[in-house]
């Protein structure tokens, strides 16, 4: 595949960054490890960027929380040559590396920098098998797909790049429909300082409140929202007015989220599309096209603010494939 070009290669790499890793191994190719094994808490599977980070958090949860350690792509794959399908590839490799020992238990997700993107990922693949994931944590990373869990998001207070709330953005519209329910977080420090012994006590802090208070999530089994009139071909930043089946129906009290994907970086395109009910009845979504020419995959998700998700599983599977052309080039 392009980009990263994850193969038997990377998946040894990945082997190799662990092997040093205290804990037992888990996993036909040993890509996992596992801390407080014996706790009675339910396990916390969380992608690490670096060797340092999952002990220093395993002493700081204590005995009785297991911890589950992965290994993110840092360092594996160039970050500019890092795609959304070298993070959904390593997922899938990972869910078969630790669904076996998870069985049919409640767990919890997470990951930080670069390992959140993959945690996410992650997430969508068990939630898909039907695992019993309780909520979702990712540290300092913006961007990523909606998941039908309580969500707890923290970014450091001194981290301009990483704290989007240090940028003048404001990504909680997106988030109150991506996650059932998400949470702020700020820690202490700047970005690759939040397992050092001075600030590992405020982000191990945090983690426990998540997994101590969350809410037991509700699935969804609508079907997926599908689209009618798509084109494979359209202009960069172009307002597309897609409708839908006669039989689809978006409730008055629901949002429609449109999540671009880019074939070309792990970078994602959102927006919340405008819903507009014709006088004939049907339903059209209206939106707009990425900046960026290239390959995207297109995905359209049924949300309801402060609930989230409403078709979750069938959104999820369901992708389009457009090709975004330069519109002054091609006017």
């Amino acid at each position: 595949m392009e980009g990263c070009n994850f193969s038997d290669k990377t998946t040894k790499i990945l082997a190799n960054f662990v092997t040093t890793w205290p804990g037992r191994k888990v996993g036909p190719r040993n890509l996992g490890t596992i801390a407080n094994e014996t706790g009675s808490a339910p396990p916390l599977v969380w992608i690490f960027n670096s060797a340092h980070e999952f002990p220093a958090l395993a002493a700081a949860l204590g005995p009785d929380q297991p911890l589950i350690a992965l290994r993110s792509l840092n360092a594996a794959c160039r970050i500019d040559k890092l795609m959304t399908w070298d993070e959904r590839l390593v997922a899938k490799v990972y869910a078969q590396e630790i669904a076996p020992f998870l069985g049919t238990g409640s767990f919890f997700i997470g990951g930080n920098c670069q390992g959140a993107t993959i945690a996410s990922e992650l997430a969508r693949v068990l939630l898909l098998s039907g695992c019993d994931i309780r909520g979702f944590l990712a540290m300092e990373w913006v961007d990523l797909p909606p998941l039908p869990l309580e969500a707890t998001l923290m970014f450091g207070a001194e981290s301009e790049l990483h704290n989007p709330f240090l940028r003048a953005l404001d990504p909680v519209p997106i988030w109150r429909r991506i996650y059932a329910q998400h949470h702020v977080r700020i820690l202490p420090g700047q970005h690759g300082f939040y397992f050092s012994p001075e600030n590992i006590p405020a982000l191990a802090g945090h983690i426990k409140t998540a997994l101590a208070t969350h809410r037991d999530p509700k699935r969804s089994r609508r079907a997926a929202l599908s689209s009618v009139g798509l084109p494979d071909v359209v202009q960069a930043v172009q307002i597309l007015s897609v409708d839908l089946p006669a039989k689809v129906r978006v409730n008055l009290n629901e949002d429609v989220l449109v999540l671009w994907d880019s074939h070309f970086s792990c970078l994602p395109h959102r927006e919340i599309a405008q819903v507009v009910r014709l006088e004939t009845g049907r339903i059209q979504l209206r939106f707009a096209a990425p900046l960026t020419v290239g390959t995207w995959t297109l995905q359209f998700f049924r949300c309801r603010p402060d609930v989230g998700p409403t078709s979750w599983a069938g959104d999820t599977k369901n992708y389009y494939q457009v090709e975004i052309i330069d519109g002054i080039r091609n006017a």
